[in-house]
């Protein structure tokens, strides 16, 4: 009798302490915007590594059309450390009204750099050497843009959206 009861209450104990099958996390979210007359103004970070090229960066005014995407990650609060941010940013000639990048020459000319913001490598910003970025003006607030970049530490790490950017 001792026993069952003891069942008994490990088992309510159990299916009381039963979390919710509300989803408290927050999902992935993504911003596309775009600024006029801004430029990206880079700084060569000093590093050893020969696959990443490490820069900081800065926006400032300027005289080029600026995009940035960024992705913020799904946050769960019961996980430490799971909340991020990637950020990748490039310029344009701000009078153009489509451009298109294919190799790292036109990439590296675009200062098309990529950051993590987060609890993962690496922890500097580094240029983009392999994908496209292509894009075309809708009008003086949007822009319709498509990419598929790769990461130079995994070819199989990529970022790809096909999306509408809009002034900020």
């Amino acid at each position: 009798m001792v026993r069952i009861l003891l069942v008994m209450i490990l088992a309510g104990t159990c299916f009381a302490c039963k979390k919710s099958s509300e989803d408290r996390c927050s999902p992935d979210s993504y911003e596309f915007i775009f600024q006029n007359s801004m430029n990206i103004d880079t700084i060569r970070l000093f590093t050893t590594d020969p696959t990443l090229e490490f820069y900081s960066y800065t926006l400032s005014a300027g005289n080029k059309i600026v995009f940035t995407y960024k992705h913020h990650f799904r946050d769960c609060p019961e996980i430490s450390d799971d909340e991020g941010l990637e950020t990748l940013v490039f310029e344009i000639p701000q009078q153009s009204d489509s451009f298109e990048f294919n190799d790292s020459l036109e990439l590296r000319s675009a200062k098309c750099l990529m950051h993590f913001s987060c609890f993962c490598a690496p922890g500097s910003p580094f240029f983009i050497k392999q994908g496209y970025v292509k894009g075309t003006r809708i009008n003086s607030n949007k822009w319709k843009l498509e990419a598929n970049l790769q990461m130079p530490w995994n070819s199989q790490s990529i970022v790809s959206f096909n999306n509408i950017f809009t002034l900020k």
